[in-house]
């Protein structure tokens, strides 16, 4: 008969705390690092410029190569294995042309386009954007995932924009 008595001596169920959810990078957290990032490396613009106007993902970042190049676009290899073709923003190309300039001559020595086109890993990749964010004196710790979600929620709004006509 004691059986009978178990749900007696069961913990109650506690409700879990929610989700701590970052809120967004405001327009004006978004402008602030772009004004900053002009006196920025060639490397460190061309990450911001593929993060928060491309929305790419660290690990598309990390896996481009000289050879993912397009005119006006970027192979990338996604999360679910599937190459996809994006067009390049204007803000990416800019950075772009300015990094490659500073890279091609080593490039040319090295006659390889399979090479990292920013030679980074994901955990450098993150702490370059942490970096960035206190550069650009941003109240709050920033991480590519910040960028990303950013990218995304402008390109939602803006096909928003277009639905109502």
């Amino acid at each position: 008969m004691a059986d009978g008595n178990k749900s007696k001596d069961r913990q109650p169920i506690r409700p879990r705390a929610p989700l701590r959810v970052r809120p967004p990078l405001t327009p004006t957290d978004q402008q602030q690092l772009w004004d900053v990032c002009l006196a920025w490396y060639p490397h460190e613009r061309l990450v911001l410029t593929l993060l928060l106007e491309m929305g790419l993902r660290p690990r598309e970042v990390c896996a481009l190569t000289y050879h993912d190049l397009q005119p006006g676009a970027l192979t990338v290899l996604g999360k679910d294995g599937r190459v996809r073709t994006i067009p390049i923003g204007d803000e990416t190309q800019l950075a772009l042309d300015r990094y490659l300039a500073a890279t091609l001559p080593s490039l040319r020595r090295r006659q390889d386009a399979d090479a990292a086109l920013v030679a980074l890993d994901e955990a450098d990749l993150a702490e370059m954007v942490r970096a960035l964010g206190r550069r650009a004196g941003l109240n709050r710790p920033l991480s590519v995932h910040d960028l990303r979600h950013a990218a995304i929620l402008r390109a939602r709004a803006a096909y928003r924009k277009g639905d109502d006509k």
